[in-house]
């Protein structure tokens, strides 16, 4: 979801822009359209436009929810995850004994607020 961020504000951006064109200063090359009586081209076109994008935004929302939902392995990230931390045991003073796993392998890890060191790396049949 958070690479979808990006293309959402683009797509309110884009919407905003063209909710209404003539609200910011317009330039004419001949002059200003009351003295030559030309309308100019974009003012029937704000609310057809706005009504565009912002169907194009909410497709694209209700795709990217689809795909999130639907669980596909593109969106949703690792099926499985690796690192996970099995146990842990304070000793006081902020400092743990913390039995780290990561895949089929264990460590036991001392953390203090200094350092995280390394004490043992536990074999299987440590439980």
């Amino acid at each position: 979801m958070k690479k979808a961020l990006p293309w959402m504000a683009a797509l309110c951006l884009a919407a905003r822009l063209a909710a209404d064109p003539a609200s910011g200063p317009m330039l004419y090359p001949h002059g200003s359209p009351q003295a030559t009586g030309s309308v100019p081209v974009h003012a029937s076109m704000g609310g057809t436009s706005t009504l565009i994008v912002a169907l194009l935004a909410a497709a694209a929302g209700g795709w990217l929810w689809w795909n999130r939902t639907r669980g596909n392995p593109r969106w949703s990230g690792p099926s499985q995850k690796l690192l996970s931390v099995a146990e842990t045991k304070p000793l006081g003073n902020r400092q743990y004994l913390v039995v780290a796993a990561y895949g089929k392998r264990r460590f036991l890890l001392g953390v203090c607020p200094s350092k995280i060191e390394l004490l043992s790396p536990l074999d299987d049949s440590t439980s």
